[in-house]
């Protein structure tokens, strides 16, 4: 609610910070998909437990 209260006080500085947040965000979400697009299977195993490489 306070964020609501603050933005109808300076309706543009939140519009600034929303944008670089949407940005920030943005950039977090090609960085990931970057990594899933590059991933390679035979790289799983470094992904796996002690318990499972037992198994």
């Amino acid at each position: 609610l306070l964020l609501i209260e603050d933005a109808s006080k300076a309706p543009e500085l939140f519009e600034k910070s929303a944008n670089v947040f949407v940005r920030m965000v943005e950039e977090e979400i090609i960085g990931s998909v970057a990594y899933i697009k590059a991933f390679e299977n035979k790289s799983l195993e470094y992904f796996k437990t002690a318990n499972e490489t037992e198994l």
